[in-house]
């Protein structure tokens, strides 16, 4: 007998956390001055599309930068190259947007549509008085035999990640998640995005060459 495993891939990457120090203001006086678009935030604030905001332009680069070695590391193991050609795909960040979670604010379990990938960076994370939540993933797999388990092994159906300063995660869009309660007495201050990553030669052409 043998038992063949299915498994996901999580990119965990950090970025400078000059970066995080520069936006968290700017995050803080629109959150003091635009009303959330509310979504998966629970008793937070949220704001999407602010990827054409030119304040943001540096976290863009960052992300699309780390989103590119996410993809080239899943070609590594699973691509088969045919002579020379390189696999080439285009990167399209489809909604950049802000929360900022509060005392006792979190995110409901849900996913993502309308995009292939899904991500977090973590800008503020506030250590008094308590955690300041942690990002859950669910197994996108579950067995026949949950049910029955012990309640300790359960625990191989959700990954959790301790939130930090410049961490930040890259997961498949489908997959459902959520963040924990803020316990601390500051705001935990995060951009999330959606990413879809096109695997079209040509179009991954006309990309590179706008950019030089």
């Amino acid at each position: 007998m043998e038992l063949y495993n299915f498994s996901e891939h999580v990119g965990i990457f950090r970025i400078d956390q000059s970066i995080c120090d520069d936006l968290i203001p700017i995050l803080l006086d629109m959150r003091d001055n635009l009303p959330s678009d509310g979504r998966s935030n629970v008793n937070g604030w949220q704001k999407n599309y602010l990827q054409d905001i030119p304040e943001f332009g540096q976290l863009k680069d960052q992300i699309s930068n780390q989103f590119d070695l996410y993809i080239a590391k899943l070609h590594e193991m699973y691509y088969v190259r045919e002579g020379n050609n390189e696999p080439k795909w285009a990167i399209s960040i489809d909604n950049l947007f802000a929360n900022v979670n509060g005392p006792g604010s979190y995110h409901v379990l849900h996913n993502h549509a309308g995009c292939n990938y899904s991500g977090v960076v973590y800008l503020q994370t506030p250590n008094q008085g308590g955690p300041c939540g942690n990002f859950y993933l669910r197994s996108p797999f579950y067995s026949p035999w949950m049910g029955s388990m012990q309640a300790e092994t359960t625990k191989d159906y959700q990954a959790s990640f301790e939130s930090e300063k410049g961490m930040g995660l890259i997961f498949p869009a489908y997959m459902m998640h959520s963040v924990g309660p803020n316990m601390t007495n500051d705001d935990r201050i995060a951009v999330s995005f959606n990413l879809t990553v096109y695997f079209n030669q040509q179009l991954a052409h006309f990309l590179e060459e706008s950019r030089e």
